[in-house]
C-alpha cells in the first residue's frame, strides 16, 4: 500500500488494463492527472526527467497515421474523466491487489469526510468500473468526461464527437480518421439517478450523496477496427453491468485474475522478490494484447509500438511462467502479421523467380500491428539482433509446449531468420574465417560497427535453433549442415581481448551485450574461460554504464535482472542472487519496472521489457531445463532456503516444487497438453537427484 505522506518522488499511478483499454488511475479512482504533474514534481526536487504519461484512456491498436510534419503513428486517446468531491485530498492511501486485479484508494479530505475507490477493467469486456463509498457529511458530488484530449498534432484526426444522453448518462459518438479508420463510442453509465450536464466539448454527471451511500460509474468502449457491431456489443455489456451491479462484476474479474495466478507460482520466502514477480505476472498480462507485448500501451512508451527485441523478453518472462497462451501471441504475430513484410523488404521482387531456398526476413525496428515500419529515421535502422529474439522465440515456445504443429508453422519464419544473416551478414575471408559484418548492436554502442558480440551471438542462436528445427521436422538437411559449420566458425570468431570477450574489438565502452553468450542467446558453454572475465569486468563499471542511455548513475532492473540471468545460467547462485535484489533497489511504489528510475533520472514507469526479464530471472534461478534434464535451485542460495513453485520445464511439463531449509521435500513432475510423459534426469542445488517420469495429466 502507497501513503501520499511517503512522498515518493517516483510513484506514478497503477495501471488497470485487459490488454485492449488501458490506463492508469489516480487515488480517486479517476484519471484528473497530466504527465506534466509528475515532471513538476520530479524536477522540484532536483530529477531532471520523467518520461511518462497523463490520465487518458488508450484503446490498443488505435493510432495516428505516420505525418511527415508531426506524429509517427502515435497511440490515439479515448478521453480523461475526473471526479469533484467539494472539498481538498488531505491525504490518501492506494493499493493495487495485483493477483485480484483492481485498485482500491482511501482519499480523506479538508471537510472531514473520506472516500473509498475501488476500481477495475473487467478481462472480458471493454468495461471499466468505479465504485465510491462515501463516509461524512451529505454532499453534492460530480464525474466530468471529456472526449477530445488530442494535443494539436493529434486534432487532424478527429472526424466529429457528439455527446448525446442515455438512461442515467451519456454517450460520446466519435469517428477518427488514423491508421485505420476508427468510428466508435463510448458510453458512460451510473447505477443510480444522476444529473447529466452536456457542454460543448465534455458531458458531466451529478447527484447528491449521503453518507455511507456508494455510486458506480460505468465506461463501455469500442469501435468498428475489429467488431463491425460494436454498438450491439455495447448495448449488451451496459445490461449486463446494470443486471449484475458492481460487486458481481467485481468478483468476476477477481476469479479470473486468480486463475491466472493459479497457473503458475513463486514463493521465495523474501516478500520483495515476490511481490515484484506478482506485479511483473500482472503488467505483463495488462499489456498483453490481440497482437504481441508492447513496452506499454501509452506515447511515452514509445507510442505502443513493437519492438521485436522487448516483445521476447515479456514472451520469455511469460513462457518460463508457465503462461504459455499469452507466450504464444508473440510469435504469431510475428509469423501472421510480420512475416509477410518482412520478407518483401529483403527478398527480391518475385515475379515468380523468388525461391523458398533464399527466402529470406528482415523485420522492422519498430513495428505497427500490421508488421510495418513505424520508426523514425535514425541508426537503430541497421539493428539485426532482433531477427534472432523472433526465431529463438518462436523455437523455445516450441521446447516448452511440444507443439511440433506449431513449430511446423514457425518454421519459415525461423528458416527466413537464418537465411537474412547467412545471405547478408556473414562475411568469409581468405583464410576460412567467418564474422559479422557492420550493423548497430546496442545503441550505445553507436552505429556501423563490427563483428559485435550481442548480435553474433544472436546469429549463432539462429542457426543453432534452424538446425534443431529442421532436424526435428526433417527439412532442409543441406542448409542444416551449412548452418552448424557457420555456428563453429562464429564461435571461434567472437570479438575477444585473449582474456574475455568484448563488444567488439577496439571497444572503449562496457556493455551488458557482453551478457549475451548466455542470456538471451546462451551459446557459450558453462565453462567457457573467457565469459566469466567479460561478466566480472562488466561489473566493475556498470554504475557508469548500467543504462541503455548515458545517464544516470546506477544500474536498472533490467540490466540488473539481464545479469541474474546470465549468472543464473553459470549455475552461480550468490552472483545472481545479488544481481536480482540489484533490481529491486529501483522499483516503484508498487513493486513496478521502470526503464530507469534513479533519484536524477525517471522514465518509463510501468516498462514490460524489465518486468520480463525479472520473471524470468527468478525462474531460471530456481529451475532450468533441457528436454532430459532439470536442474532444481541452480542459482538460488540454497542455505535454510524455504522456497516453492509451480513453474514449467522443457518438453511440455510443469514442476512443482517445495523446498524446506535447504532440503528438498516434496517434486511433483506433470506432463500437461496431451503431451506424452517424459523422463528427465533431476539435479538439486548442483547434486543428482535421481531420474523422474513425468505423470500424465489425464
Amino acid at each position: 500500500m502507497y501513503k501520499s505522506t511517503d512522498k515518493k518522488a517516483c510513484y506514478f499511478p497503477p495501471i488497470i488494463s485487459n490488454g485492449k483499454i488501458t490506463f492508469a488511475v489516480d487515488c480517486e479512482g479517476s484519471l484528473n492527472f497530466k504527465s506534466s504533474d509528475f515532471t513538476k514534481n520530479f524536477n522540484a526536487i532536483g530529477g531532471k526527467v520523467f518520461n511518462t504519461f497523463g490520465g487518458e484512456i488508450y484503446h490498443a491498436g488505435r493510432r495516428s497515421l505516420i505525418y511527415h510534419d508531426g506524429p509517427k503513428g502515435d497511440i490515439l486517446s479515448f478521453g480523461t474523466f475526473s471526479f469533484n468531491n467539494g472539498s481538498e485530498i488531505t491525504d490518501w492511501t492506494q493499493e493495487l491487489y495485483e493477483n485480484k486485479g483492481f485498485v482500491e484508494s482511501v482519499c480523506n479530505y479538508a471537510d472531514g469526510s473520506e472516500i473509498c475507490s475501488k476500481s477495475f477493467i473487467h478481462p472480458q469486456y471493454n468495461l471499466f468500473a468505479v465504485q465510491k463509498h462515501f463516509i461524512g457529511t451529505d454532499r453534492n458530488i460530480s464525474f466530468t468526461y471529456k472526449f477530445n484530449t488530442l494535443p494539436p498534432s493529434l486534432q487532424r484526426t478527429l472526424r466529429f464527437v457528439e455527446y448525446t444522453p442515455i438512461e442515467n448518462g451519456a454517450k460520446a459518438s466519435f469517428s477518427i480518421e488514423g491508421q485505420d479508420l476508427y468510428t466508435g463510442e463510448v458510453n458512460l453509465f451510473f447505477d443510480r439517478n444522476v444529473n447529466v450536464d452536456i457542454g460543448e466539448d465534455f458531458v458531466t454527471f451529478s447527484a447528491d450523496i449521503k453518507n455511507d451511500e456508494k455510486i458506480t460509474m460505468f465506461i463501455c468502449l469500442d469501435d468498428d477496427l475489429i467488431k463491425k457491431d460494436y454498438k450491439e456489443e455495447n448495448l449488451r455489456i451496459i445490461s449486463l453491468a446494470k443486471e449484475k451491479g458492481f460487486d458481481v462484476l467485481l468478483n468476476e474479474n477477481i476469479n479470473d485474475w486468480e486463475n491466472y495466478f493459479s497457473e503458475g507460482y513463486v514463493k521465495t520466502g523474501n516478500e520483495k522478490i515476490d511481490s515484484a514477480y506478482r506485479t511483473a505476472l500482472y503488467h505483463l498480462r495488462c499489456y498483453s494484447t490481440r497482437w504481441s507485448i508492447p513496452t506499454g500501451i501509452s506515447n511515452a512508451h514509445w507510442h505502443g509500438k513493437y519492438f521485436a527485441f522487448d516483445e521476447y523478453y515479456g514472451m520469455f518472462g511469460l513462457l518460463t511462467s508457465g503462461r504459455l497462451n499469452l507466450a504464444k501471441k508473440v510469435p504469431e504475430f510475428r509469423l501472421k502479421n510480420c512475416l509477410s513484410k518482412a520478407i518483401s523488404r529483403s527478398s527480391i521482387y518475385s515475379f515468380g523467380k523468388d525461391t523458398e531456398d533464399n527466402r529470406q526476413a528482415r523485420f522492422c525496428w519498430e513495428t505497427s500491428e500490421y508488421g510495418e515500419e513505424l520508426s523514425p529515421a535514425g541508426f537503430w535502422h541497421d539493428h539485426v539482433f532482433h531477427m534472432a529474439v523472433i526465431a529463438q522465440g518462436a523455437y523455445q515456445y516450441y521446447e516448452y509446449s511440444g507443439d511440433t504443429e506449431f513449430l511446423e508453422e514457425c518454421y519459415p519464419m525461423i528458416r527466413a531468420c537464418a537465411k537474412f544473416y547467412t545471405l547478408n551478414m556473414l562475411y568469409h575471408d581468405t583464410s576460412g574465417k567467418v564474422y559479422l559484418g557492420k550493423c548497430t548492436d546496442l545503441e550505445r554502442l553507436g552505429p556501423s560497427v563490427e563483428n559485435a558480440f550481442m548480435t553474433s551471438c544472436g546469429i549463432i542462436k539462429t542457426l543453432e535453433c534452424f538446425a534443431s528445427a529442421a532436424e526435428i521436422l526433417n527439412h532442409d538437411k543441406a542448409y542444416c549442415d551449412e548452418c552448424k559449420e557457420l555456428v563453429i566458425k562464429l564461435r571461434e570468431s567472437l570479438p575477444n581481448d585473449g582474456e574475455k570477450y568484448v563488444p567488439f574489438s577496439g571497444c572503449t565502452q562496457k556493455s551488458i551485450a557482453i551478457f549475451s553468450g548466455k542470456f538471451p542467446f546462451d551459446v557459450l558453454p558453462d565453462n567457457d574461460e573467457k565469459t566469466l572475465p567479460a561478466f566480472e569486468d562488466y561489473k566493475k563499471n556498470e554504475l557508469v554504464y548500467g543504462n541503455m542511455y548515458a545517464v544516470g548513475g546506477g544500474i536498472s532492473s533490467w540490466y540488473a535482472s539481464w545479469k541474474a540471468e546470465g549468472y543464473a545460467r553459470l549455475k552461480m547462485p550468490e552472483e545472481a542472487y545479488n544481481s536480482l535484489v540489484q533490481a529491486l533497489v529501483s522499483v516503484g511504489v508498487f513493486n513496478e519496472m521502470f526503464e530507469i528510475n534513479e533519484a536524477t533520472r525517471i522514465q518509463i514507469p510501468w516498462f514490460t521489457t524489465t518486468s520480463g526479464v525479472y520473471l524470468s530471472a527468478v525462474n531460471e534461478m530456481l529451475i532450468q531445463s533441457t528436454q532430459d534434464n532439470i536442474y532444481i535451485l541452480p542459482a538460488y542460495p540454497r542455505e535454510n532456503a524455504n522456497i516453492s513453485f509451480k513453474l514449467p520445464v522443457k518438453g511440455g511439463s510443469v514442476a512443482e516444487v517445495e523446498i524446506c531449509n535447504g532440503e528438498l521435500i516434496s517434486f511433483n513432475l506433470i506432463a500437461e497438453n496431451n503431451i506424452p510423459p517424459k523422463k528427465y534426469n533431476v539435479y538439486f542445488g548442483g547434486k543428482e537427484y535421481g531420474t523422474v517420469t513425468a505423470k500424465s495429466s489425464k
